[in-house]
Formats: C-alpha cells, structure tokens, sequence
C-alpha cells in the first residue's frame, strides 16, 4: 500500500477514537451531574420535611443529634415492639 494511505487510515482511525473518548467523557460527565442533581433534589426534600424552618439557624445546637437519636429510638420501638 502507498504510505500515505497507510498514514491517512491510521490518522482517521486515531481522530475516530479521541472522538469516541471525548463522547464518552461528555456523557460520563452528564451522567454523574445527573446523578449528584438527584441526590441534592433528595436532600433537599428530606429538609424540607424533617428539618424545621431556618434550620441551622432556628434551632439550638445539639437538635440534629437528638433528632437522630429521637428517629432512630422511635424506629427500633416500632420494630422491637416497645
């Protein structure tokens, strides 16, 4: 085969594959800021629902533990039958 055909495949076969690479980074990228989008949705209704209005701010400072530690004791209540 002449060289410069050989070189021009193999130019073509390289540009095919950084294109490919490039499309895959693009959708990998959109995929994980999908995904962190999700997640942030989920937060921000799980404060929505069981945090108080202002929260930091409006509450005093030990209210997220005793809220864990209220949530958890009230769950294994329920499951333990106490």
């Amino acid at each position: 085969m002449d060289e410069k055909i050989i070189k021009g495949l193999s130019l073509e076969l390289n540009n095919k594959g950084k294109i490919n690479s490039d499309e895959q980074l693009k959708k990998t990228k959109l995929q994980e800021d999908s995904t962190q989008n999700i997640l942030e949705q989920i937060q921000n209704k799980f404060n929505v629902m069981f945090l108080p209005k202002g929260y930091p701010l409006s509450v005093s400072a030990p209210y997220l533990s005793y809220s864990i530690w209220h949530f958890s004791h009230l769950v294994i209540g329920t499951i333990t039958g106490g």
